[in-house]
């Protein structure tokens, strides 16, 4: 109808979402897939950013690891692209002890 006119003549970067009633996960329940030549380190770097310390990287990947298994199996190296992994809650940057 007229809405859908009015949008279709919109620039992508200008066109606002409209809820499907599917909405993406909350803040609470973030959700990854995962691609090919993934590694759950490469998730877990991924999430937490450049900045992020091996320490804090190593923290994340076993915390998705755990949230994961039933998924995943008993081998936390062997993860296939497609699969969705849940992500554990944010937490604050690691700081390293000196």
């Amino acid at each position: 109808g007229l809405v859908e006119a009015h949008v279709a003549g919109l620039t992508l970067p200008d066109r606002v979402a409209v809820s499907s009633g599917l909405e993406a996960p909350s803040r609470h329940r973030h959700e990854v897939t995962v691609e090919p030549g993934d590694s759950l380190w490469h998730v877990a770097e991924r999430l937490l950013g450049p900045a992020a310390t091996d320490r804090a990287v190593a923290r994340e990947w076993r915390e998705i690891y755990a949230l994961n298994r039933d998924r995943l199996g008993p081998d936390p190296d062997l993860i296939f692209p497609g699969t969705v992994l849940r992500l554990p809650e944010p937490t604050a940057p690691d700081r390293e002890d000196p």
